[in-house]
């Protein structure tokens, strides 16, 4: 299994905007990119809009396209075809219970990204950016700890 280096991280939240209904719900969105031990890039994403996460592993950055008025909307319609995760569910919970998957801890780490607030982003972004993903701990989001808590009264009512 290949190692990944951080080269960088980017997170933002995509507005929303106005419709005819309201207010329409923020994407947040995060970017990783990751160099291999061999020497390969790649970027993986994820945003999250009402809670519900949407992994991306690309070959190159999608941060940007995120951001763009008016949405490109064949680029997101290829984006889901080519670039979207398929296996970790539609749910963090879903994720959590793959952590088989290659790319687990990676994803791991724009999972807390996304989750965490942003004077947390900026500290650990300037703790982990070089740094090999396994050479550090990544800590638990707040929707990780909860799923945590779930297994756990799961397993405590078959008993």
């Amino acid at each position: 299994m290949a190692k990944y280096q951080i080269m960088d991280v980017k997170c933002g939240v995509v507005d929303g905007g106005v419709g005819p209904c309201g207010p329409g719900t923020g994407v947040v969105v995060a970017e990783v990119e990751l160099k291999s031990d061999a020497g390969e890039t790649v970027f993986l994403s994820l945003a999250e809009c009402d809670g519900i996460p949407n992994f991306y592993k690309t070959e190159t950055s999608v941060y940007d396209k995120h951001f763009e008025d008016p949405i490109d909307m064949d680029f997101f319609d290829k984006l889901n075809e080519h670039g979207f995760v398929d296996g970790l569910g539609c749910g963090y919970e879903e994720f959590f219970e793959e952590s088989d998957y290659e790319l687990y801890q990676e994803f791991r780490y724009l999972v807390y990204v996304v989750r965490s607030d942003w004077d947390e982003i900026d500290r650990f972004k300037a703790e982990t950016v070089g740094k090999w993903i396994g050479d550090f701990e990544i800590p638990k989001s707040d929707v990780e700890e909860d799923w945590e808590e779930e297994v756990d009264l799961g397993e405590e009512d078959d008993d």
